[in-house]
């Protein structure tokens, strides 16, 4: 949760009489730092996410000032602050419309006002709240990956009770990212662009949040939602993803899989694990979304934690047929589990695997010999159903 650009406007406004002119859509870009910065030429020392300072004190005539601007967010400025006074007395029509059209705030500050105290007092919030994040970060990355080492982050809940008591949502993402030029493209990078959008899209909503991002997957951590809200955030996401593909080499496929949205905070290991598996299973049917309370019998897979007794229903049920498809050839496992996906509707199933209808039907009686079961009865083709559901599960 880095410092963003609303924090410091809602302060400044009192204290600075600080004005925004255009860009109010980039007002959730995060900040990295306080620059003062006067000529296009030092736009190249700019590292991303600097909030520039600029007087005009160097300014000549003409279009310098929209073209500082356009040099100064191509280099990575997240927003421009122009001190109003002897050398710029206005700011021009063309860049507070540059500003709106770029989501790059341009505001004023009066002239009277001491930029270098300025600068002082708001890099030092940035440090204090960098350094918060950190902390918070890593508190919750120890609850959610290191549940059993809990004396490493019980300090920091110990001091900030508050964070025991509110209700949590989880929002993992996987990306299935596709590059088109491996040689100029870094997976780093991408996830950290992508990690910028996320906290741009949540700081909206949210004061207190935690993003990661551990193995392939970036994680959200939200207190106090609900599916409303979580569901915009994720369309909002989505959408800002979609833009910052058009600018490049990367196709990028978003799998989003939400926990419910009252978990307490000794419940974000066991969903962080389970939401990990339903990623790849959405990956692997090409869904975008999916809520947990949504999940029907895969959440009743997945809220069972020993793998073995999964193992030995799966065993149970279907394990004469996999080593019977194994040794011949055969794909009986395939043709009845299309059976039970088609909810017993031959015509289809018989279709959907291009077998002809008098055939499928002697596949399934060999079949329900094979396994003995009747596969008229609604408890044996549920049976199977989830039989099926740990296959497809262990196999990914």
């Amino acid at each position: 949760m880095a410092v963003n650009i609303e924090k410091i406007y809602y302060s400044a406004i009192r204290e600075y009489q600080m004005e925004l002119l255009g860009g109010e859509e980039g007002l959730w870009n995060s900040i990295s730092w306080i620059h003062i910065v006067e000529v296009e030429s030092n736009a190249e020392f700019l590292k991303g996410e600097e909030l520039v300072l600029y007087t005009g004190i160097l300014r000549q005539k003409g279009n310098e000032l929209i073209n500082f601007a356009k040099e100064i967010k191509k280099a990575g400025a997240t927003g421009l602050v122009i001190n109003i006074g002897p050398y710029i007395e206005s700011v021009p029509q063309e860049l507070i419309d540059f500003a709106n059209e770029n989501a790059f705030p341009v505001f004023t500050l009066p002239w009277n006002v001491k930029l270098v105290e300025f600068a002082r007092r708001y890099c030092a919030m940035i440090i204090r709240e960098e350094e918060a994040d950190r902390n918070m970060c890593s508190a919750f990355r120890g609850v959610i990956l290191s549940p059993e080492n809990e004396d490493e982050y019980a300090t920091y809940f110990s001091k900030h009770e508050v964070f025991k008591t509110k209700k949590y949502c989880m929002i993992k993402c996987l990306p299935d990212i596709t590059i088109s030029n491996d040689e100029q493209s870094d997976y780093t990078k991408i996830y950290y662009s992508l990690r910028q959008i996320y906290e741009r899209i949540v700081s909206r909503y949210k004061d207190d949040f935690v993003i990661f991002r551990f193995d392939n997957y970036l994680t959200v951590v939200i207190p106090d939602t609900d599916r409303q809200e979580c569901e915009e955030i994720i369309l909002k996401i989505a959408d800002k993803t979609a833009s910052f593909i058009k600018i490049k080499n990367e196709d990028i496929k978003l799998h989003f899989a939400v926990s419910r949205n009252s978990l307490k905070l000794n419940e974000l290991s066991f969903y962080y694990d389970k939401l990990s598996t339903v990623c790849r299973l959405m990956k692997k049917s090409g869904e975008k979304i999916r809520f947990w309370d949504d999940l029907g019998t895969w959440e009743l897979i997945l809220s069972i934690g020993d793998d073995k007794r999964l193992k030995e229903f799966r065993k149970t049920n279907i394990g004469i047929l996999e080593k019977y498809d194994n040794k011949n050839g055969t794909e009986y496992c395939h043709i009845l589990d299309v059976y039970l996906e088609e909810d017993a509707n031959m015509p289809n199933a018989a279709e959907k695997c291009h077998v002809h209808r008098n055939t499928f039907a002697y596949h399934l009686k060999k079949i329900s010999e094979m396994i003995d079961c009747d596969l008229r009865s609604t408890e044996d083709r549920s049976r199977l159903y989830i039989a099926f559901r740990i296959k497809e599960l262990m196999e990914l």
